[in-house]
């Protein structure tokens, strides 16, 4: 969780300052995952385990690394892009018949 936020956080080189995630953010991921180990502990191990891929498929879609992810589909799914098929690529615009296969 911490590398995530990390990662998410650091500007891309040429795009302004670099900077980390507040101390604020790194002590609030110590206190869940020490939260989790006590849980974990206290013989709750299925819970913490669950709660803790959720924690961080959560933190890996909403957060600043999921903004990033989600930038870099939508670069990747442009450059790779189909275009539409219609009147204007000579495509013909007609209606298929109807099928004539009867059961």
């Amino acid at each position: 969780m911490i590398a995530l936020q990390t990662i998410g956080s650091i500007d891309m080189p040429g795009q302004g300052t670099r900077k980390l995630p507040a101390p604020r953010q790194y002590l609030a991921a110590v206190l869940a995952w020490g939260g989790l180990e006590i849980l974990a502990d206290t013989g709750r191990g299925r819970a913490a385990a669950v709660t803790g891929w959720v924690i961080v498929l959560t933190g890996a879609v909403f957060g600043p690394f999921g903004n990033k992810a989600i930038s870099l589909i939508q670069t990747v799914t442009h450059q790779f892009a189909v275009p539409p098929s219609g009147s204007q690529y000579g495509a013909s615009t007609t209606p298929a018949p109807p099928s004539t296969i009867t059961a």
